[in-house]
């Protein structure tokens, strides 16, 4: 095609979902620990509202920026959260200890959503490029790279290891170092305020994916039910470049 199309991805709800995602991990690990315990991953993400990085994507967090620090505050904060469900200090950072492992197990609950592959095939076809950007783990990568799915994207960025959560500025800004002389760029991802309004901000075309019509958007001038339908305005020749 003639337009230097670039697109960025969100991951989590968008490329692939693990059901339940950190709340679930924990459920799942509480569970093999005792199958009679009695928690809801209601529950369980009632105290999982604030405190994790995502929650204050306005600060930036270098400090974490690298793997094993990055886990160290994860696991301590879980353990914050299984100690107020009930579980000693011991037993609660046992625990904790263990979701690193299980959490990005490709194995383990992780799902491409079936239209993917093809969608992105699609877009390679027509020479397009694309990066995932995610608030995700530092192992990010890996799992998109199990999952069958790194040999689409010029790079998989995650929040761990760029030290900024979307819609942070420095996270587009990092997504835009890996595409510079894409002269049309977009974002496609399940979160308004990440994926469709943040991006708007930075100068990137968002567009919300509401799968199947869940979540209606609120504020999102560009939104569509399925990925076909995101990648169609993508392609679509009256959406061209801005001036």
């Amino acid at each position: 095609m003639s337009r230097d199309v670039g697109i960025i991805w969100d991951f989590d709800g968008t490329l692939a979902e693990r059901p339940g995602l950190w709340s679930g991990c924990l459920l799942e690990i509480i569970s093999d620990h005792d199958p009679h315990h009695g928690i809801s991953r209601s529950e369980i993400a009632a105290l999982m509202h604030t405190g994790f990085p995502w929650h204050t994507p306005e600060r930036p967090h270098p400090q974490l920026c690298e793997p094993n620090a990055w886990w160290r505050e994860m696991t301590s904060l879980l353990a914050s959260v299984l100690h107020r469900l009930g579980f000693s200090p011991t037993t609660a950072r046992q625990l904790a200890s263990r979701v690193h492992e299980h959490y990005i197990d490709a194995g383990i609950g992780w799902r491409v959503f079936p239209e993917v592959r093809h969608e992105l095939q699609r877009l390679r076809d027509l020479q397009c490029r694309q990066v995932i950007l995610s608030n995700h783990s530092p192992e990010l990568p890996a799992l998109v790279g199990h999952l069958g799915l790194a040999d689409y994207f010029d790079a998989i960025l995650t929040s761990a290891l760029i030290g900024f959560e979307k819609p942070h500025p420095g996270s587009y800004a990092a997504a835009r170092n890996i595409l510079p002389t894409a002269t049309d760029l977009w974002m496609i991802g399940d979160s308004e305020e990440a994926d469709a309004l943040g991006p708007e901000r930075n100068g990137i075309r968002g567009i919300l994916l509401c799968r199947n019509g869940l979540h209606p958007p609120q504020r999102a001038t560009r939104h569509a039910v399925s990925l076909r339908a995101t990648v169609d305005i993508v392609l679509s020749p009256t959406h061209k470049p801005p001036s």
